[in-house]
C-alpha cells in the first residue's frame, strides 16, 4: 500500500501529531544524501543487527584480502563503484514502496550522469534498515541484436568429466570464424557469471553480432571439486579448452582454418598454453591476462594500487597492504603449501603452477607463429597496467603481435571513471563496452586462416 504522508505518521489516535517520527520515504531521502555526502557512520547507526553482519557477507577476496570487511568501506566501496560506473549523481529520481505491520520496503530510483539504479531499502516501524541492496538483475548489451544469432547446447567431453557449454552462430551462416572462450579464476559458469554480469555470454553475443561463431563452457571447478594440491592451470585450465577447440571444429558452420583463443584474465594468459598445445589454432586473443614475474608480483601491486588510488586512504585500507605484502613475501620465499588455500582463495598448488607458466609465458608467446592479439586494462592498476604494455610492446615487438591499452576500463572490460572498485563487476551490471567487443571481432575478421 502507498506510504502515508509524514505528518499522517505523526498523527495520534485522538487527531494530534506528536513526536519527532520522520516516514520511511523520508528516511530513505535521508540514507540517500548521507551516501552521497560520505555520511557513513549516519547510515551505519541505522543498521539492524543482522544487517551490520549480512551487508558483508558477499565481498570478494581482493577486496578484504586478510581482514574481516567492515561495514563502512564496504559501504563507501559501492558509491565508489557506482558514481565511477555510471557517473555523477544526480539525485533521486522516484520511490516505490510497500508497507506492511512488520517493515516498509523501498525500491529508491537513483540517478545517475549516464543511467539510473535501484537501491532497495527495508525500514523497520522502530527505523531500522534491515536491508540495503544495490544488486540490480542482468540485461543483454544495448548494441546486441538478439535476432541475428541463434544457440545450442554443446558438451565438452573430456576424459574424466563432461562439461556442458553452448555454441553461439550466426544467423543463416556458413563458414565463419569461430572462438573458444576461456574464463578467468575461479570456479565459474559458462556465461562467467559475476553478480549482475555475465562476462563471456556478453562477449559471445557481441562477437555473433559481428558474424564470429563461439563455445562457451562450464569451467571444471565449477562442476566437480578439484582438490587444492591438485589444481594446477594444465588441468584445470588448458587441457579443457584444448578438448573445445576440438569440439568447435565439428560445427558445421564454422570454418575450421579460422578457430581462434579468446580467453579473459588467467584464460588470456593460458591462451598462449593452449595454442602451443593445438597445432590448428588460427590466433589467440589475450583479454588482460597478466603473465610476467610471480604470483606476488600479481596480487601485490593490485592490491597496493587498489587502495592507494582513494585521496584519503583509511588504516584499513593501509592494514590490507602490509598484510598482502607478508604473503607476497611468503610467495617469493616458496613458503606455500600446495594443499594450502590463501586469502585470496588460490591454492599453493595454483600459485606454484601460475609462476611456472608466468616464468615462460614470454618466450613462449613469442615462439608462436601465429597472430595474437593482447588488451590490457587501465583502470583496476593504472601503474602496474602501464608497465605491462611497454614490457609486452617491447620484447614482443613483432608483426605477429597486436596489443591495445584501454585507459577508461577495469578488469571485465566496463567502462568508468579512475578509481575503480572490486565491486563494480560483483554489484553492477555494465556490459563490456562495445568498443572492445568491436576490436576484437574486427582483428578476428582481418586475420587470415590457419595456414
Amino acid at each position: 500500500m502507498p506510504l502515508m504522508s509524514d505528518e499522517q505518521q505523526q498523527m495520534d489516535s485522538d487527531g494530534s501529531t506528536s513526536g519527532t517520527t520522520i516516514g520511511p520515504e523520508e528516511q530513505a531521502r535521508e540514507v540517500v544524501e548521507a551516501l552521497a555526502n560520505n555520511n557513513h557512520e549516519q547510515i551505519l547507526s541505522q543498521f539492524s543487527d543482522n544487517l551490520i553482519t549480512g551487508f558483508t557477507e558477499d565481498i570478494p577476496p581482493t577486496f578484504e584480502v586478510y581482514l574481516k570487511p567492515e561495514p563502512e568501506p564496504v559501504l563507501n566501496e559501492h558509491w565508489l563503484a557506482l558514481t565511477a560506473l555510471y557517473g555523477e549523481f544526480k539525485g533521486i529520481l522516484a520511490i516505490e514502496s510497500q508497507q506492511d505491520d512488520e517493515a516498509t520496503s523501498l525500491t529508491v530510483i537513483l540517478e545517475f550522469q549516464e543511467q539510473t539504479h535501484p537501491l532497495q531499502l527495508t525500514i523497520t516501524p522502530e527505523e531500522q534498515l534491515s536491508d540495503l541492496t544495490f544488486a540490480t538483475g542482468y540485461e543483454p548489451p544495448a548494441y546486441v541484436d538478439t535476432s541475428q544469432f541463434e544457440e545450442r547446447d554443446v558438451t565438452i567431453a573430456t576424459d574424466d568429466v563432461e562439461l556442458g557449454g553452448t555454441l553461439t552462430v550466426p544467423a543463416n551462416s556458413t563458414n565463419v570464424p569461430g572462438v573458444v572462450l576461456v574464463h578467468g579464476s575461479g570456479g565459474s559458469d559458462r556465461d562467467f557469471t559475476t553478480g549482475a554480469n555475465k562476462f563471456l555470454k556478453d562477449l559471445a553475443w557481441g562477437l555473433a553480432d559481428h558474424g564470429i561463431a563461439s563455445i562457451r563452457y562450464d569451467k571444471r571447478n565449477f562442476v566437480t571439486d578439484v582438490p587444492p594440491d591438485e589444481f594446477d592451470i594444465q588441468s584445470v585450465v588448458i587441457d579443457d579448452a584444448v578438448t573445445a577447440v576440438d569440439r568447435l571444429g565439428a560445427v558445421e558452420e564454422v570454418d575450421t582454418e579460422r578457430r581462434f583463443v579468446v580467453g579473459h584474465s588467467l584464460g588470456g594468459t593460458s591462451a598462449t598454453y593452449i595454442a602451443d598445445q593445438h597445432t590448428e589454432v588460427a590466433g589467440i586473443v589475450n583479454l588482460d591476462g597478466p603473465a610476467f614475474g610471480s604470483a606476488a608480483d600479481l596480487f601485490l601491486p593490485a592490491v597496493q594500487e587498489r587502495w592507494e588510488q582513494q585521496d584519503d586512504i583509511s588504516e584499513y585500507g593501509n592494514e590490507q597492504v602490509r598484510q598482502m605484502e607478508k604473503l607476497a613475501e611468503r610467495i617469493e620465499a616458496g613458503e606455500i603449501e600446495p594443499d594450502e588455500t590463501t586469502v585470496l582463495g588460490q591454492s599453493g598448488a595454483w600459485i606454484q603452477s601460475y609462476n611456472n607458466y608466468a616464468k615462460g609465458w614470454l618466450d613462449t608467446t613469442a615462439s608462436l607463429t601465429i597472430p595474437r592479439f593482447i588488451l590490457v586494462t587501465g583502470r583496476d592498476r593504472p601503474n602496474q597496467a602501464a608497465q605491462w604494455e611497454e614490457t609486452l610492446r617491447t620484447e614482443l615487438d613483432d608483426s605477429n603481435t597486436d596489443v591495445a591499452f584501454y585507459e577508461d576500463v577495469n578488469h571485465y572490460f566496463q567502462q568508468g571513471d579512475i578509481p575503480s572498485s572490486p565491486l563494480e563487476p560483483l554489484k553492477f551490471r555494465k556490459p563490456p563496452t562495445e568498443t572492445v567487443v568491436s576490436d576484437i571481432a574486427e582483428w578476428i575478421s582481418d586475420t587470415p586462416k590457419k595456414s
